[in-house]
């Protein structure tokens, strides 16, 4: 979670309850879609995000109790 990007996607995530596509939340940060895709790659297996396939896209969203839980670490 230290990365300045990895922050504000979790920011823009928070302020949501459905939910963001990729291509949504890298409106946020000033670097390329598969930067982002990464990032939240990253978050997910760090067990933070969940992800969930609705059609074609993923719709990633916080797991509020895992954020939580991190943070408390």
């Amino acid at each position: 979670m230290c990365d300045p990007n990895r922050l504000a996607l979790l920011t823009r995530l928070c302020r949501c309850c459905e939910g963001f596509t990729v291509s949504q939340l890298a409106e946020c940060c000033p670097t390329d879609v598969s930067v982002v895709s990464r990032h939240l790659v990253t978050l997910r297996d760090a067990g933070i995000l969940k992800a969930e396939k609705r059609g074609r896209a993923v719709h990633y969203s916080v797991d509020c109790a895992a954020l939580a839980a991190t943070l408390r670490a």
